[in-house]
């Protein structure tokens, strides 16, 4: 997969504005499509909705795990859905005491052989 091929990937899963599609070479050489909203509850919303467009595109789960802190202060949920081409979308939620703790991301990856 090249970049414009990868480019048009995250638009038809429908990323959110404002991400940021580029080339990495750190820790692997990689493409990557990248989205992050602090506070509030918006980007729960913006993630069921990628998500959703990402199984209809043949993603599947992959992981699922629980995230947060030995106190409760922060708890949160980290999943990745992969395609048969070997690209990953990782998502996260993370929930803090009030929502201007509330962090939301999403990542769509793709390692360069």
């Amino acid at each position: 997969m090249d970049s414009k091929e990868f480019a048009k990937l995250a638009k038809s899963l429908k990323m959110p504005s404002g991400t940021e599609v580029k080339e990495r070479t750190y820790p692997a050489h990689h493409l990557a499509a990248v989205w992050s909203k602090s506070g509030g509850h918006a980007g729960a919303k913006v993630i069921a909705r990628v998500t959703e467009n990402a199984r209809k595109l043949g993603f599947k789960d992959s992981k699922f795990d629980l995230t947060g802190n030995g106190d409760g202060s922060v708890m949160g949920q980290k999943a990745y859905l992969r395609n048969d081409d070997g690209v990953l979308l990782e998502w996260s939620k993370s929930y803090g005491a009030t929502k201007a703790y509330n962090y939301f991301s999403l990542t769509l990856r793709f390692d360069i052989a």
